[in-house]
């Protein structure tokens, strides 16, 4: 079930919460009352915090997820606003919690134009995060590859696609990847992510599509129509 990845994420939480609170103990029981922990005992135990952090950082994601997801986008009335996709792009990144600086350095963003959108702000950014996560995924598979954004405008709208080159999707799968709780490979992930950006971009009237090649590349493609007043989305 989706909960299954909450649960994985606590006991990712679990294995370093308990090295952190010995290296504390330990560190502590050897002070004088009024002394303070030195800085240099403090950084051996900074890779802990790091690793707490980020497991509770992606258990709040999941739980977000989980929560957006529990209701389908159709006939709800949400929050409009108009706002630049672009920067929404360079926000979303800048606070994604990679795992180190050798994962960030794997994603580049591209904004080649400018493109304003009248939809709801937050959700966009969970769209992204979802196709982000899945893209370094696939690099982690494949222990290779790198992500790349792009923003621009087309005729038709305006355009987002993202593309990483790990492991890449069999040809087999690609029908079935927007479908509630389909998962590959079948452990990874909840199956809930890419319903959720289907199904939410539907909404606003926009289009997602997947090209990827096995072993080469994966690109997901968001075609946004032209914008509109933020009333029509009302119900």
């Amino acid at each position: 079930t989706p909960l299954l990845s909450v649960t994985a994420s606590a006991r990712g939480l679990s294995r370093y919460l308990p090295i952190l609170v010995r290296v504390y103990r330990k560190y502590t029981n050897e002070l004088e009352p009024d002394e303070q922990i030195p800085p240099g005992r403090l950084k051996m135990i900074e890779p802990a915090l790091e690793r707490i952090q980020f497991e509770v950082r992606y258990m709040n994601s999941i739980i977000e997820l989980l929560l957006a997801n529990s209701t389908r986008p159709e006939g709800k009335a949400y929050d409009i606003q108009v706002f630049d996709m672009g920067e929404v792009v360079r926000q979303t990144v800048a606070h994604f919690p990679f795992e180190n600086a050798g994962q960030r350095a794997l994603v580049s963003v591209d904004i080649r134009s400018p493109y304003s959108l009248a939809a709801n702000e937050d959700l966009c950014r969970m769209v992204l995060i979802n196709l982000v996560k899945n893209g370094l995924r696939a690099i982690m598979r494949a222990n290779k590859g790198a992500l790349a954004i792009t923003v621009k405008d087309t005729p038709g709208g305006g355009c987002l696609i993202v593309r990483d080159t790990g492991c890449g999707i069999p040809r087999s799968q690609l029908p079935h990847i927007f479908t509630r709780f389909y998962s590959y490979p079948a452990a990874d992930g909840t199956g809930i992510g890419l319903a959720f950006c289907k199904a939410t971009l539907g909404y606003w009237g926009a289009k997602i599509t997947c090209r990827s090649e096995e072993h080469l590349y994966t690109e997901f493609t968001i075609q946004f129509q032209h914008a509109r007043k933020p009333e029509m989305y009302m119900q």
